[in-house]
């Protein structure tokens, strides 16, 4: 596994942390603290946390295998990542409301 960081990439991970933070991902509702406690919180920020490494993981992770025929598993990443955004934004609509 390796980090490959290319301006097209660099900028896919701009784009989606951007996207998130838009849609309002990195605000956590200031009265849902109050009423539901640190639990709330601490599962908020882990929902941002699920999100940013899904990010990552889509747009600079790389994993070559092999020896003699290297090939790259990229796409298991992106399939990994996607579903691990998907998850944080689901798991983010079910706190808010």
């Amino acid at each position: 596994m390796e980090i490959n960081v290319t301006p097209i990439r660099g900028g896919i991970l701009a784009l989606l942390l951007v996207a998130f933070y838009l849609t309002g991902g990195f605000e956590m509702p200031d009265q849902a603290v109050e009423l539901r406690g640190r639990r709330f919180a601490k599962a908020w920020y882990l929902c941002i946390v699920i999100f940013a490494l899904g990010a990552v993981k889509v747009s600079i992770m790389d994993h070559w295998v092999g020896n003699v025929e290297r090939s790259n598993i990229r796409i298991c990443y992106i399939v990994l990542g996607v579903i691990l955004m998907l998850v944080a934004l689901v798991w983010q609509s079910m706190l808010r409301g």
